[in-house]
């Protein structure tokens, strides 16, 4: 009934499959004001985003309490929602896509668009895809990349109708031959993207090959396990389906209204792992569920909700509908006939427990690891949410998410360790060239050093040095001179004071000498001048 890979629900349908046209509510008790996006994994968690709070509500399996409330960043979300088998929670954002999980409050963008996606879906391998209303087109990038890395994968970046353009896309839906199919709300149609072609065809809708449905707005297009198509058909108020015989409606197919019966603009829809359809509908605040009732071409079972398969008694009342055919079976034992039917009832349990024996808890502790950095997860159905988590010391928030305790990984910096030293207080012991109350200041050991002989000081760690500037000087203050430089600095001297002080010039004689020879080697290399000779004519 399901691939093993993917995340959401593709239960089988055969072509006589039906429905109750009359909707339930989804959480009558719960006030929703504005539902959009819809999803629901394969454990029947359910997950509502409500647009004007910015807000995604997670109900576990049916439950009534209310399992989890998650805050989106950024603005404007609640358009899409898909959640992978791991956990992982994605929803739009004014800027991109968040991903978060079930246990934790931080959030990661992993696409940046700098729009809005108004359709989400993740493949099998792990690509994620965004439709862009804005642009008409649609993205793809796999989550272990840079968030800025998305490529086009439909569309292109004008409105269009021809096979490679897209008018306003809504909802996409990626098969696992990794074919995309996207409502294409402005051309009122299904596009089919072959893996890897930019080339569409219209599988849905007035320009479809063979044309057996006009769709009006499709706002989501979904494959249930036989790769049949349905169809949020949204300004025409209904939902339709393929099978062998074309498109058929399948719910709200006698108007447009907020009765139980029928459909106000209806945006999204997804099925739970019994077949059942849930649908949003913004304009009515309230999602509908609309229940299965049949699922086989030969007969028509309609058991009493107070049935218990595990109970051998006698069953009260049963009709069977065969053919044409009605009739009547009293008294008739579960242990003694079988029923034709195509799908498995799931056995009523009378109390918030579900299973084949009605042994599995639904309180949301026993479901879910809910409370965070070890702490205590305590059912309550007297509250709101079902349940409250008692935090460890050091923690607090609804799920014991908030870390309070005075040591953090940044509270000491530059390598300092922190030392806790009451509930709110602390101590951090530096390295040796650190200080203050974070170690954040560095010591400047050379602030009242003074490097001798024009040296320079270089503080080291912990301690300082003077680099001197020549070899003639050494030292730790570059006090010391080297002899060399104090017997030139001594005949330096004696010059100067013989010279200057006694008017004795021991140099003069030699100065005279070098003279000398520079006149002789300046007349060697003067050049003769050249000779005229004058020649006389004689006759």
């Amino acid at each position: 009934m399901f691939y093993l890979d993917v995340s959401y629900n593709q239960p089988k349908f055969n072509e006589c499959t039906t429905w109750n046209t009359t909707g339930i509510s989804f959480q009558p008790n719960f006030t929703f004001s504005n539902p959009f996006g819809i999803f629901i994994d394969r454990n029947n968690s359910i997950y509502v985003g409500n647009q004007p709070l910015y807000y995604v509500f997670m109900w576990s399996n049916n439950a009534i309490q209310l399992i989890k409330t998650i805050s989106i960043n950024n603005g404007i979300s609640g358009n899409s929602i898909f959640v992978t088998n791991n956990g992982d929670i994605f929803v739009d954002t004014n800027g991109g896509v968040e991903k978060r999980t079930l246990y934790s409050n931080n959030s990661t963008t992993v696409m940046y668009v700098n729009s809005l996606c108004v359709g989400l879906f993740v493949d099998i391998n792990d690509s994620l895809y965004c439709s862009i209303v804005s642009l008409n087109i649609v993205k793809k990038i796999w989550l272990g990349n840079n968030p800025l890395l998305s490529e086009i994968v439909a569309g292109t970046n004008s409105s269009g109708s021809n096979s490679t353009m897209l008018n306003s896309p809504r909802g996409i839906f990626v098969d696992v031959n990794f074919d995309l199919y996207v409502a294409d709300y402005g051309n009122n149609r299904i596009q089919l993207f072959r893996s890897n072609q930019s080339n569409g065809t219209t599988v849905a809708g007035n320009t479809s090959i063979e044309t057996t449905i006009t769709l009006w707005g499709p706002t989501v297009v979904v494959l249930d396990g036989n790769g049949c198509l349905f169809i949020v058909d949204s300004n025409n108020n209904r939902i339709v389906r393929s099978t062998q015989n074309g498109f058929h409606c399948i719910i709200g197919c006698n108007g447009n209204s907020s009765a139980s019966n029928q459909l106000l603009s209806p945006r999204r829809m997804a099925f739970d792992n019994h077949g059942n359809i849930y649908v949003t509908v913004p304009e009515s605040k309230r999602i509908e569920k609309f229940l299965l009732l049949t699922n086989s071409c030969e007969t028509t079972t309609e058991i009493s909700s107070t049935m218990n398969i595990n109970d051998n008694s006698s069953v009260s009342s049963m009709n069977v509908q065969h053919d044409t055919s009605t009739f009547s079976i009293n008294q008739l034992t579960t242990s003694e006939s079988s029923l034709s039917s195509s799908f498995f009832v799931m056995p009523f349990c009378g109390n918030d427990n579900i299973g084949l024996s009605c042994n599995i808890s639904t309180a949301p502790c026993d479901m879910m690891q809910l409370c965070e950095n070890n702490g205590t997860c305590i059912n309550n159905s007297s509250i709101v949410d079902g349940y409250y988590c008692s935090c460890s010391q050091g923690f607090n928030g609804s799920n014991c998410q908030i870390d309070n305790r005075p040591c953090q990984s940044n509270t000491c910096w530059n390598n300092g360790t922190c030392n806790q030293t009451s509930d709110t207080t602390f101590k951090c012991l530096c390295k040796p060239e650190w200080i203050g109350i974070r170690c954040e200041i560095q010591i400047d050991y050379c602030q009242n050093v003074t490097c001798l002989n024009n040296g320079v000081c270089k503080p080291l760690l912990g301690d300082y040095r003077c680099e001197c500037l020549s070899k003639s000087y050494s030292g730790k203050y570059c006090g010391i001179v080297s002899q060399t430089l104090v017997v030139h600095q001594t005949v330096s001297t004696s010059f100067d004071i013989l010279k200057y002080c006694f008017g004795i010039d021991p140099t003069k004689d030699q100065l005279k000498r070098i003279q000398r020879r520079r006149r002789r080697g300046r007349m060697k290399n003067i050049k003769p001048p050249p000779q005229i000779r004058k020649f006389i004519y004689i006759n």
